[in-house]
């Protein structure tokens, strides 16, 4: 899902004549990716932790016993 909107992104930046950009402008999208990925990541870690209490919610009357 995450794979077609990268590679259109990389696309668009890479036509751009991205080696004649200075070096606030790489510092700066580098920046935009770790914050990217650092918001995905909390994204995945808290749907994990509702899956996870959810699943306990509903086989703890079979668990406690």
């Amino acid at each position: 899902m995450c794979f077609i909107p990268f590679t259109m992104g990389l696309f668009m930046v890479l036509s751009d004549g991205v080696l004649h950009r200075s070096l606030l402008w790489w510092k700066r999208g580098a920046m935009q990716f770790a914050n990217g990925f650092a918001n995905g990541f909390m994204f995945a870690l808290v749907s994990v932790w509702f899956a996870s209490c959810s699943q306990r919610a509903m086989l703890s009357p079979y668990g406690m016993q």
